[in-house]
């Protein structure tokens, strides 16, 4: 657990038999939830706990949005999780939250790859080529 600032816990169960597919926004961190299984998140923010908005998506998938200078700490069935969002700080959007921010920046919300595979073969061939890489990264190269 980080320290020196605020901490709200929340605590959210996949009861269903298929996973889940959770987003961190602004980080662009995507994790599965196993069926069955337990995400706990940690919202580490100077000054006063605030509670990040979770949003249940149309395609199988729960967006979780940082509070802009938070760090987001997730734990699956208790085992930490290493993402971008526990090492570094979410940008402040001034008036805008970080949902409003993605939103006006790039004109839409995150996508599961359950949805890209069902958009045009470009889509096809983008979602797999991002899987592959997820799934065969090789070790670097030493001389």
């Amino acid at each position: 657990m980080a320290e020196g600032g605020a901490v709200a816990t929340l605590h959210l169960s996949n009861a269903t038999a298929e996973p889940l597919f959770i987003w961190l926004e602004p980080w662009v961190d995507e994790l599965w939830l196993p069926p069955r299984s337990q995400l706990t998140l940690h919202t580490v923010v100077q000054g006063a706990a605030e509670w990040p908005e979770v949003e249940g998506n149309a395609d199988a998938g729960l967006t979780i949005w940082g509070v802009g200078g938070s760090i987001l700490q997730v734990e699956i069935n208790g085992e930490a999780q290493d993402t971008l969002s526990a090492r570094h700080t979410a940008p402040g959007f001034g008036a805008l939250t970080p949902r409003k921010f993605v939103e006006t920046a790039f004109g839409a919300l995150p996508r599961s790859p359950a949805w890209w595979a069902t958009q045009a073969v470009a889509g096809q061939a983008w979602l797999a080529v991002a899987l592959a890489d997820q799934a065969l990264s090789p070790a670097p190269h030493r001389d």
